[in-house]
């Protein structure tokens, strides 16, 4: 889960508990640091092909708000969109990725059979 400033530290302190690695934690949160935003508007926009809000963000108003006020605010106004949005991006990739993995899966006993007969014949 995307926690900013605290993703980090967070997997760090969990790899250390439970006795993982550390570096295999790390690598993903500090990616997931600069690919989170294309994920949040990713989410936002395929969520919005199918919730239109009838709520209109005023142009020009600037105003200045703590952090769990803007959160409350973003799904205020995004917050359907961006959630119903989630759940289909997170759908396809578990089906996608079910499928590539089934197909690995499925031929992985004809890849081992070649490596071992030609490794029997060479050996």
């Amino acid at each position: 889960m995307p926690l900013p400033g605290i993703n980090l530290p967070l997997g760090m302190l969990l790899a250390k508990l439970l006795r993982l690695s550390i570096l295999a934690t790390t690598i993903p949160a500090l990616l997931l640091t600069y690919v989170s935003p294309f994920i949040y508007l990713m989410n936002y926009k395929t969520g919005a092909l199918f919730i239109s809000s009838s709520e209109k963000h005023p142009k020009g108003f600037e105003y200045d708000l703590s952090f769990w006020d803007k959160v409350v605010d973003f799904f205020a106004h995004a917050g359907p969109a961006y959630l119903l949005g989630s759940l289909i991006n997170a759908l396809m990739a578990a089906g996608i990725s079910y499928i590539i993995f089934l197909v690995i899966y499925r031929n992985s006993n004809k890849l081992f059979k070649n490596k071992e007969s030609t490794e029997s014949t060479h050996g």
